[in-house]
């Protein structure tokens, strides 16, 4: 069942939704970058954005389960739902209507309409991470309503040994190595992005947020040494997978997560820099769908394809176009394209 002794919301934090810019900027640099010098290469090697993503938002995701209040369920997951099946249509339609023309093309285009919409990977493959979103919100959910709060938190966190286990062993990775792409990746990272969700929803049912405020500036200092060293010597990084495995990424995305939320923004309230900032961590979910396909288009306009600038762009222009949609939809149900 739900727990409902919890009546404490916990609020957005302009320090966290900061870390989600980060992630999303990075999402852009990794998909679009192309390899040519070290700082590139560390981009392309290292996938620090995806944890970190997934941490933010099922640490914000506990207290609507803990206080089993179904109406903001509901609400995430139209959040979740209805851009999914917009975009998805939506690049279906545009990558698939010039061969629409023959009964083979068009039994093609469905299956892969199919397999997107139900493994999140075919013609648009980067949105396995919001069909994994989706899935585990689902799951976690129903966990949740079936057993009492420490029992679907011990639930969660056993199925974070088992991932590891599967990941440090090769188990996860040999296995399904030989599958086609879509299933292999499908299947690899959803055995190695559990973790992230269920590491977030044990440290939020902790409660931690007023510690993460009264030590900040230890949490600065400590962190960031901490940081240092297992992103330097890759400490706990010897596990196989797809891109996101070892439990070093979700250590990181934990001391990334603590760090950016004691960073002190309320001080700056309510000046220029911190309306900035407030309207820079804006969108990220209408950038996150819009990238490969803006980069695809400015491919064949642009001779800086692959460079730093060419990402800037595209996030630029994913977020201008993410501004007017959302200017446009108003309160109305397309605000959540966005």
């Amino acid at each position: 069942m739900i727990a409902k002794s919890t009546k404490k919301k916990i609020n957005r934090n302009l320090g966290v939704e900061s870390l989600r810019v980060i992630s999303c900027f990075w999402v852009v640099l990794f998909h679009c970058i192309k390899k040519t010098n070290n700082i590139t290469n560390y981009i392309k090697s290292n996938t620090y954005h995806v944890p970190c993503f997934f941490f933010i938002s099922f640490y914000y995701l506990y207290p609507i389960i803990c206080l089993g209040n179904v109406e903001k369920m509901k609400n995430r997951l139209k959040r979740l739902l209805i851009p999914y099946i917009f975009w998805i249509l939506i690049f279906w339609i545009i990558y698939n209507s010039s061969f629409l023309f023959t009964i083979d093309k068009i039994l093609l285009a469905l299956n892969n309409l199919k397999t997107q919409l139900i493994i999140g990977r075919s013609f648009a493959g980067h949105l396995w991470f919001m069909f994994n979103l989706i899935f585990f919100t689902i799951v976690f959910f129903i966990i949740s309503f079936l057993f009492k709060e420490i029992n679907y938190l011990t639930i969660l966190q056993l199925s974070s040994i088992v991932s590891y286990i599967l990941q440090y062993s090769r188990i996860n990775y040999n296995y399904f190595i030989n599958f086609n792409s879509k299933i292999k990746f499908s299947v690899g990272y959803f055995v190695e992005t559990i973790p992230f969700a269920a590491s977030a929803f044990l440290l939020s049912s902790f409660k931690l947020e007023e510690k993460f405020k009264k030590y900040r500036k230890e949490n600065l200092i400590i962190i960031s040494i901490y940081l240092y060293f297992i992103i330097k010597y890759k400490i706990f990084s010897n596990a196989y997978g797809f891109n996101f495995q070892g439990i070093d990424k979700n250590i990181v995305s934990i001391f990334l997560f603590i760090e950016f939320y004691s960073i002190p923004f309320e001080y700056l309230k309510p000046n220029f820099l911190y309306n900035f900032i407030n309207a820079c961590t804006r969108y990220t979910q209408g950038i996150y769908y819009l990238h490969m396909f803006i980069s695809k288009k400015l491919e064949l306009i642009l001779r800086i394809k692959g460079s730093f600038l060419y990402c800037i762009i595209i996030y630029l222009i994913g977020y201008l176009i993410s501004f007017i949609g959302a200017k446009i939809a108003g309160k109305n149900i397309l605000k959540y394209l966005f």
